[in-house]
């Protein structure tokens, strides 16, 4: 499942975190609660808002604008969360304090699935005239036990202050599709960080020492920061090197790599969403292969290793779970994308 396109705000929000919004009945509108658990009363004269569609702004009152946008899913090893978007726009000349935090509300919870990592604090304020918006990652409610759903079924929304959002149908098939996943399954990571949803390559170079590696790489044309879109991160530990680029490393240059410890082994994925694995021995490519598409290039079989991955259904966390099985180095996200590693740009950059 590829990730949302994720929003950028037009101006930094100013002050501390938001307050949490409370949660309310599916049908009754919700009201600000004293804290960030107690569940806001419903008002029986007054009906429910409608709610909206993700996207589209709602006025707050008062000259305040506010939109809410499903930016992705993540998660750890133990829950998923719903990535979502808060923009405002104060229509004003004076400085606006925004409503609490947003919660997330499933029909078969009466709770509401409040923002990870973000606490009871100061409300923020939009100054006059301006725009701009906060990143939340919405827990899923819990259920009657206290333990987080495992689906969400509508009607469900997100609510921030009085006004609500409504998920749809493919908004909902995208969130159960991650919940239905095994949220402790290896480098699910790199399905949920955006930065790693398309456009990018890693390979596992497992008995290669860093300066085997940038010799294999000749011609190395220079020395350059990792923010380069062409760099190529050189990570060295005891068992071998990890490369990584957001650009590209060519087959050749991956099938020289397999010459120093007799194995080399990659993935990469696109912006058009081609993904390749290509696996290397001693200087000759053994498999190059589609995993989404389960097309061989080569006419290659498959090999025992990629026994039991959804290769089509989880590409990204199936491929570099392959790839660790293959050359028996694990590689965590922060290790690898530790500022610290060397980047080199290649003769052809």
């Amino acid at each position: 499942m590829g990730d949302r396109a994720r929003l950028t705000c037009a101006t930094a929000m100013v002050g501390a975190a938001a307050l949490l919004a409370a949660c309310g009945e599916v049908n009754a509108p919700a009201t600000p609660s004293p804290g960030p658990t107690a569940p806001a009363a419903a008002t029986a004269t007054t009906p429910a808002p409608s709610p909206s569609a993700m996207g589209e702004a709602q006025d707050l009152g008062r000259g305040l604008s506010v939109r809410v946008s499903i930016d992705s899913t993540g998660g750890d090893a133990r829950q998923t969360w719903l990535s979502v978007m808060v923009s405002y726009e104060n229509h004003t000349s004076g400085s606006l304090t925004v409503p609490a935090a947003p919660s997330l509300h499933c029909a078969q919870s009466a709770a509401a699935g409040l923002p990870r990592a973000h606490g009871p604090g100061d409300q923020e304020a939009v100054p006059g005239g301006l725009s701009g918006g906060q990143g939340y990652d919405l827990l899923l409610p819990p259920d009657a036990g206290g333990r987080p759903l495992t689906a969400c079924r509508a009607p469900a929304y997100v609510a921030v202050g009085g006004a609500r959002w409504r998920l749809g149908r493919d908004d909902l098939a995208y969130l159960n599709n991650e919940l239905a996943r095994d949220p402790g399954r290896p480098y699910r990571w790199t399905d949920a960080d955006p930065r790693f949803s398309s456009g990018y390559q890693v390979v596992f170079v497992p008995g290669a020492s860093a300066a085997e590696a940038l010799a294999a790489l000749a011609p190395v044309k220079r020395k350059v920061s990792q923010e380069r879109f062409w760099a190529v991160r050189v990570a060295e530990r005891e068992d071998g090197v990890v490369l990584f680029t957001w650009g590209l490393i060519s087959d050749e240059r991956i099938v020289a790599l397999s010459r120093i410890g007799g194995l080399a082994a990659s993935y990469g994925n696109t912006v058009e969403g081609d993904d390749h694995v290509l696996v290397a021995r001693d200087g000759r490519s053994v498999r190059s292969f589609d995993p989404f598409l389960d097309y061989a290039y080569d006419k290659s079989r498959p090999l025992p290793e990629e026994k039991g991955l959804d290769l089509e259904n989880d590409t990204g966390p199936a491929s570099w779970t392959l790839l660790d099985r293959l050359t028996s180095m694990h590689v965590a996200r922060d290790w690898l994308l530790d500022p610290g590693h060397p980047a080199y740009l290649l003769g052809e950059q």
